[in-house]
């Protein structure tokens, strides 16, 4: 693509499209955008960076390996004596140079996701009361509680705290749960566990046979592997 296969009709379309700002000097894309912001154009079968086209269409082609480069920071500006093309990384360090990095500051500090860690793998305390004490979205929380530092080394809460409680105060929590009626919320807070703990050993019977169900499964697979067919 180069500057002869741009029509009349294609100038006409472009600068149809065009607002001044007078403060500025941009001239700011009044058409489509794409999801980084940057003015897009239909020209040639396809779809094209606005400033792109503008830079085409005024000094000629473009390499491949060069980008089209903004000096006014504005990705809607089409104005041709504010743009200018070099490599990826003249774009990088000229982005740097100006503070306008891509790289977000952070949230929450490392010791803050720590806590978090900490305090959701050995508490019932839930994901949303987390985000509102920390003043961040509950996405948020959840992508620092699946990170696997944190989830190896303070996971499985269940499992854990499932260990302090001794064959007699199972058999205490299942006449209670079956004669009193309690419920699993109401033993964990008496007996000062998780939830899950709780619903572990009611169920210890059942989680066991599907243990022991899943094991045959793994040990007749490896026989079918490990046996020649006749």
């Amino acid at each position: 693509m180069n500057e002869h296969s741009i029509t009349k009709t294609d100038k006409e379309r472009f600068f149809s499209k065009i607002l001044v700002n007078l403060g500025s000097g941009c001239h700011e894309w009044q058409g489509s955008f794409t999801y980084g912001g940057y003015g897009r154009f239909y020209w040639n079968n396809k779809t094209v960076s606005a400033h792109r086209f503008c830079y085409i269409l005024n000094k000629g082609t473009i390499p491949p390996e060069l980008c089209v480069c903004h000096s006014c920071d504005n990705k809607k500006c089409v104005n041709i004596d504010h743009l200018w093309i070099g490599t990826h990384q003249d774009n990088a360090l000229d982005r740097n140079a100006k503070g306008r990095d891509n790289h977000r500051p952070a949230k929450l500090t490392a010791k803050q996701e720590i806590e978090i860690a900490i305090a959701y793998y050995t508490t019932d305390v839930t994901q949303e009361k987390l985000a509102s004490k920390y003043e961040v979205k509950r996405t948020t929380i959840n992508r620092i509680i699946r990170l696997s530092k944190f989830r190896n080394q303070y996971g499985y809460k269940t499992i854990r705290k499932s260990k302090i409680i001794s064959p007699a105060m199972r058999t205490e929590i299942k006449k209670r749960r079956t004669i009193e009626g309690l419920t699993v919320s109401q033993l964990a807070h008496i007996y000062q566990v998780s939830e899950g703990a709780i619903q572990y050993h009611l169920d210890i019977k059942k989680y066991r046979k599907n243990c022991n169900k899943a094991q045959r499964e793994r040990r007749r697979r490896k026989l079918l592997v490990i046996q020649p067919l006749s």
